[in-house]
């Protein structure tokens, strides 16, 4: 009934994988506007969206010996053009207090089934966590959840996705994602509230790539707030871009930085490959 587990394992893996230089994947907002539909399948959906494979996974709840819960995470990969089980990975069976070591152990095996030649730094990248508290991760994904589900854009639900994004940070002041999600929340709602929020997401998201000077939601916000200095946002987003290297929206960041900068050519490039 509670499906926060399993957005936050999607959320993860997707994340972890996107980073690495020889896999494209597919946006997840892009991803989610088919899955939404009842009745999808995974061959389906990755048609709709020109993938070649599609990574799914069942998880399942349980009970331990002790009474405690555990999930039983059974990941696998479509192949597309078939609708076959291109590969399938032996259950796992988790606790929900350690959320984060299925997440890089599932990103992992799939890169390897997929042939994905990991270099080490990858794989210390892949490894890391973005933040060692259940709260403050559950936090993220339920704030995640209500900006997702906004479709209105409606301003009192922006709301209450910050209120969950200040909550994960201050729980771990260190999440540098939570504060990434706290500037792009705040920069949005900036339409209504007017330059005081917008000065607000902009400390924010420099207090983010102070701790990691990669994470999308934060680098979109000082994008989004820089334009009118087009040369340090770019250098901000080519190494952002760099880490994420199928992250589509900043990708469309980039593409305009260039465009500021007078640098076609390079824009052009970088519209070649936001689009499938």
């Amino acid at each position: 009934a509670d499906s926060s587990f399993a957005d936050g394992l999607r959320d993860a893996v997707t994340g972890k994988l996107a980073r690495l230089g020889g896999l494209s994947v597919i946006d997840r907002k892009s991803v989610a506007s088919l899955t939404a539909s009842q009745g999808t399948s995974a061959q389906q959906a990755g048609k709709s969206l020109g993938a070649d494979f599609v990574l799914q996974a069942s998880v399942r709840w349980a009970k331990g010996a002790d009474g405690e819960p555990l999930v039983r995470v059974s990941p696998s990969l479509i192949r597309v053009s078939d609708g076959t089980t291109h590969w399938a990975g032996e259950p796992e069976i988790v606790s929900p207090a350690d959320p984060f070591t299925i997440q890089a152990s599932v990103a992992r095996r799939v890169a390897e089934a997929l042939d994905v030649v990991i270099g080490a730094r990858e794989r210390t990248t892949m490894a890391m966590r973005a933040t060692e508290d259940t709260g403050a991760f559950a936090a993220v994904i339920r704030g995640k959840r209500i900006s997702e589900e906004n479709t209105t854009a409606s301003y009192s639900e922006y709301e209450k996705a910050l209120r969950q994004f200040e909550r994960a940070y201050l729980l771990d002041p260190r999440y540098a994602d939570a504060l990434g999600l706290a500037a792009q929340t705040t920069a949005t709602m900036s339409y209504s509230g007017g330059t005081k929020m917008l000065d607000s997401a902009s400390v924010l998201a420099q207090q983010a790539l102070a701790l990691d000077p990669t994470p999308p939601h934060a680098v979109a916000t000082v994008a989004f707030r820089g334009l009118g200095r087009p040369s340090e946002a770019l250098v901000i987003l080519r190494r952002a871009v760099r880490e994420n290297p199928s992250n589509v929206e900043l990708l469309g960041y980039e593409q305009r930085a260039l465009q500021y900068v007078g640098d076609s050519a390079a824009a052009w490039e970088a519209v070649k490959r936001v689009l499938p």
